[in-house]
């Protein structure tokens, strides 16, 4: 075995004995979601957040949402379509660790 390998194992030996003792953080990221208005950002949210399904949502401020999957905490920003929020587009997306750009399929515009 290489250093580099004994390394590598240590590290996961370490990252195991915090996460096993509570102590180990979870990672964190920001998603952002935009896309014209009634593409459906809103209800994909409400799905990963286990909500039914009609819950209403306003969209005429951007909304905040906290979703966790394993270890990882997301926080999910929901930027509405409209023409007034799509100014906000470029300022939310700065220092997101994902975009999602929602497009409804069956809109002929």
């Amino acid at each position: 075995m290489g250093i580099s390998d004994w390394f590598y194992y240590s590290l996961s030996c370490l990252d195991y004995t915090l996460f096993y003792i509570g102590l180990h953080r979870p990672k964190t990221a920001k998603l952002v979601v935009v896309g014209l208005e009634n593409a459906g950002k809103s209800s994909l949210l409400q799905n990963l957040a286990n909500r039914p399904p009609g819950f209403a949502v306003d969209t005429s401020h951007p909304g905040l949402e906290t979703l966790v999957r394993g270890s990882i905490s997301f926080t999910a920003l929901d930027v509405g379509g409209h023409h007034q929020t799509r100014e906000l587009w470029t300022k939310t997306i700065c220092g997101a660790s994902a975009v999602v750009f929602m497009v409804d399929a069956q809109d002929a515009e």
